[in-house]
């Protein structure tokens, strides 16, 4: 009997391939699977910033006035705050058919040749006598107004108050449109069994045995009220790969377990940020279909 399964081991050993054999279909995996990785594990697919249109949140403010002949009318003012970072900065209008005029909002008296420092004029058409005129004041409030040259920045998407609130719109240029297709791509690196190990996280999500869910899955598959179904990424899940493992392939070579259709690599990498930690770990590849797939992650 102990000569027999010493006969099968030697046999299983020796059907396992020379390392020089499965090396470029080896290197180019793990060059591909920084992708995947990024996918699943990192970053994860380019989504549109979370931003709605701040014109759709347009308040009305109403000013009771008299006309010349003594008449009470009610002004309207059209008004809503833009999305600028660094400013408070109101858009107005008291008119439809007018356009929206600029005013900088500050905490504290300022004067028009500082305000032209903020906002300097956009393009020679106009004047500076058009602008950092200080045109509401409140020395309770402490808030004072100055109309300003600005030109709003125009985000390339915006989000709608029925949109999820913890998935982000994957960007419409982007290569990957569906589930699908990052299983397609997915496919063609990693073996069916590790995939099928992740895709739960990834696109259904982890439930309890209870049925209640502990963990939403990354990407879902939204269908708005057009009808056109988009691909979401959740804003809430944390990347678990933060960077690179970088493979010295001089270093590699074949070890226990491994036979024709499984083999088990040993090999030294490095993080991208400290190249001198050394780590040797083992990463497996396994043959489906006639093909060599990896069977573990590279991160």
């Amino acid at each position: 009997m102990t000569i027999i399964i010493l006969a099968t081991t030697l046999c299983s050993c020796s059907n396992a391939p020379e390392y020089s054999e499965i090396e470029e279909r080896f290197r180019q995996l793990v060059e591909d699977s920084y992708e995947i990785n990024r996918i699943f594990f990192g970053e994860g697919l380019e989504t549109y910033p979370r931003v709605s249109d701040p014109r759709n949140s347009t308040s009305v403010l109403e000013k009771k006035e008299t006309d010349g002949s003594g008449n009470e009318i009610t002004r309207k003012i059209w008004y809503y705050y833009t999305l600028d970072k660094d400013f408070t900065v109101l858009a107005f209008r008291d008119s439809y058919v007018k356009p929206f005029t600029y005013v900088l909002q500050l905490k504290g008296r300022s004067t028009p040749e500082k305000v032209a420092e903020l906002f300097p004029l956009i393009n020679e058409e106009q004047s500076s006598d058009d602008f950092y005129k200080l045109i509401y004041e409140s020395e309770e409030d402490g808030i004072f107004c100055y109309t300003i040259p600005y030109s709003e920045y125009e985000y390339d998407f915006y989000y709608s108050a029925i949109d999820p609130e913890d998935y982000d719109y994957v960007t419409f240029d982007n290569e990957y449109k569906s589930i699908s297709s990052i299983k397609e791509a997915a496919a063609k690196v990693y073996s069916a069994e590790y995939l099928n190990s992740i895709y739960g996280s990834a696109f259904t999500g982890i439930s309890s045995a209870e049925g209640f869910e502990t963990l939403a899955p990354r990407y879902i598959e939204y269908t708005d009220d057009y009808g056109s179904t988009l691909l979401m990424k959740s804003n809430t899940t944390k990347p678990l790969v933060s960077e690179k493992r970088i493979f010295l392939f001089d270093t590699a070579e074949i070890v226990r377990k491994s036979n024709a259709n499984f083999v088990t690599i040993r090999i030294d990498s490095y993080l991208e940020s400290t190249p001198e930690n050394i780590l040797t770990v083992k990463l497996t590849m396994i043959k489906e279909n006639g093909q060599w797939f990896l069977d573990s992650g590279t991160y």
